[in-house]
């Protein structure tokens, strides 16, 4: 009898500027992800130049460089530019949509995280990706 192959784990790299919270994200998340983190924003840039996650989860305050010029970097990087990005916020976004787009993400959660509502949107962004993957083929 065969064995199935092993269906790789989708690569999600996580920016958070508080060190507890990423903790709390990588141990709700290594189980079915693999999970990559960086250290600042540069680090993000480089390591997502290198991996090509799936996934980007990004903290909303980053800085140096800020979080759209994360965004917009990732998304210029033919490398990066399928990998989905969500923001992690303090604070409710005004315009939620328009403020995504500015920043080239595709989606935000507000603090304090809800573990649901961060899984819901990591499948739907990751259920994005291989759509797009799809159609580039």
């Amino acid at each position: 009898m065969k064995t199935m192959p092993a269906i790789p784990r989708p690569n999600i790299l996580i920016y958070d500027c508080c060190h507890d919270e990423l903790m709390q994200l990588i141990k709700l998340l290594d189980k079915d992800y693999a999970i990559a983190c960086a250290t600042d924003g540069d680090d993000c840039i480089d390591q997502a130049s290198a991996i090509c996650p799936d996934l980007l989860i990004v903290d909303h305050m980053a800085f140096r460089p800020t979080c759209d010029e994360i965004g917009h970097a990732l998304k210029a990087n033919p490398g990066t530019q399928h990998a989905r990005i969500l923001l992690l916020s303090d604070l409710m976004l005004g315009e939620p949509e328009d403020e995504c787009a500015l920043m080239g993400a595709d989606d935000y959660i507000c603090r304090p995280i809800q573990q649901d509502e961060l899984i819901l949107k990591i499948e739907t962004l990751l259920s994005y990706t291989d759509v797009a993957r799809y159609f580039e083929k």
